[in-house]
């Protein structure tokens, strides 16, 4: 079972992410009267329901498929956040 959810993993995370993009850009007009507005506009004056709508869609898959794994950690190990230095194939100049 657990190899099942393994191989459906990528493909649903594909489709997670058309979801979560068609609910982020068009899910202000599904949630208000649909006259088209400035992002900043729909978050300044209430509850941006697009965003509302696409956490909750990935709260939802998440669940959903399992994936206990997904988490907001720091990488390990630390340094793997550092770009390389400039100067670190031997030519300084």
């Amino acid at each position: 079972m657990a190899q099942a959810r393994d191989a459906r993993r990528l493909p649903v995370s594909l489709l997670t992410c058309v979801a979560w993009t068609l609910v982020t850009v068009f899910g202000m007009r599904w949630a208000s009267d649909g006259t088209p507005r400035p992002l900043v506009e729909s978050v300044t004056h209430g509850i941006s329901w697009n965003l509302v709508m696409a956490v909750a869609l990935l709260a939802t898959v998440t669940v959903a498929m399992r994936w206990r794994d997904l988490k907001f950690v720091a990488p390990k190990p630390i340094d793997s956040l550092r770009l390389p230095d400039e100067h670190s194939d031997g030519d300084h100049a």
